[in-house]
């Protein structure tokens, strides 16, 4: 089962979101950060999911286990 840890934080003025994901199992450990743009915090912690889960399904990852910070 693979190991999803995500977190995400967005600056008041200007907004501007980044975020950070770790994905880990038996056989991978991947690690990267992305600009996520203009949003606040709250939109920035949904991106990062959204964008979580889009990187499992490209590594075929089906059993998952996701912790957000």
């Amino acid at each position: 089962m693979a190991q999803i840890y995500i977190d995400a934080a967005a600056s008041l003025k200007p907004k501007l979101a980044c975020g950070g994901l770790i994905i880990k199992d038996d056989l991978l450990n991947s690690k990267e950060s992305v600009l996520l743009g203009e949003m606040d915090n709250h939109e920035a912690e949904w991106a990062m999911l959204e964008f979580a889960l889009k990187e499992a399904e490209k590594l075929k990852l089906t059993s998952n286990r996701l912790y957000g910070f």
